[in-house]
């Protein structure tokens, strides 16, 4: 019924994103409750059992709809509150929960993502739950997801909103449709957008990660990415831009808009980049890669149940 309602909404309503994140957080309660009766060992603070009311804000400078996967974080976010007030999770000082703590996450917020997006990868709630980078890799009908094992802090990477919306749905379906009048094109440029996947793991999980090594394949995939016609000219131009400060950029996400992603191999180059994008009122950020991921943090306005 969740799902339903979700996807029978009118997504230019100005009230259509609250309206699927109240859906989500309904849906996630009721599991947390359902899960928490089979807890071995609940949390005596159980705020919803208690039957004390609860506030909940939702802060974010993601951009939504993106390609940055911004429901997968809100998912997790919400599914890890959720836990925890209906006593699955303890907050009894700020943690970082563990491996079963995370797996429980990643699973109640993959369920909120199925509603969400219909057949989700799992990937952006993987990345949201462990942080890190992470490998995506399918053969078969279940996909393996590996750890790239850099330290957070060592990279840096802007992030640039071409103000381009698009659907997610569509271009994968045109994509799709695509590929069956041209099969054996796409089907190659897939193979070849997967090698290079493949090498940029490789330099990232390897003895000596270095940019140097990674920007041939940045350029190479988003070269791919414009053969298969997910690129847009915002994006390209946007590229084209970062590319006079040094910047190596590909589109992330579904593509024919949204982010753009971009490295350089010096800070100074972020600096200059950054001014541009926002002198020409794109929103844009540098941030760390490959963070941390999910971490509670306990407050004086944080739960006071017995």
């Amino acid at each position: 019924m969740v799902s339903n309602t979700l996807h029978t909404s009118n997504p230019s309503t100005p009230n259509s994103t609250a309206s699927r994140s109240m859906c989500i957080c309904f849906y996630l309660l009721l599991r947390s409750l359902q899960i928490a009766r089979s807890c071995t060992f609940p949390s005596s603070r159980a705020v919803l059992r208690c039957g004390l009311h609860t506030h909940i804000e939702v802060h974010s400078d993601i951009p939504i709809g993106a390609g940055l996967g911004s429901s997968a974080a809100f998912s997790v976010a919400a599914a890890t509150t959720f836990l925890i007030l209906s006593g699955c999770l303890s907050i009894e000082s700020d943690f970082t929960p563990n491996r079963q703590q995370c797996g429980l996450i990643q699973s109640l917020a993959h369920e909120a993502e199925v509603i969400t997006h219909g057949k989700p990868s799992g990937l952006d709630t993987a990345v949201s739950v462990h942080g890190g980078g992470i490998y995506f890799e399918r053969h078969t009908s279940t996909p393996v997801l590996h750890r790239i094992n850099i330290p957070s802090g060592d990279w840096n990477i802007l992030i640039v909103n071409s103000n381009v919306s698009r659907s997610t749905g569509e271009v994968v379906q045109a994509v799709a449709d695509r590929r069956r009048r041209q099969t054996t094109a796409v089907d190659d440029l897939l193979q070849k957008i997967g090698e290079l996947s493949k090498k940029a793991f490789d330099v990232l999980n390897g003895s000596e990660a270095c940019l140097t090594k990674l920007t041939p394949l940045i350029r190479k995939n988003q070269q791919l990415l414009v053969s298969l016609d997910v690129s847009c000219l915002a994006v390209d131009e946007i590229i084209s831009e970062l590319c006079r400060f040094g910047l190596t950029a590909k589109l992330t996400g579904a593509g024919r808009g949204g982010c753009v992603i971009a490295v350089a191999l010096n800070s100074c180059g972020y600096e200059q980049a950054l001014q541009l994008m926002r002198s020409k009122s794109l929103w844009a950020k540098v941030v760390r890669g490959f963070a941390a991921g999910v971490h509670v943090l306990r407050t004086s306005a944080c739960l006071s149940a017995p």
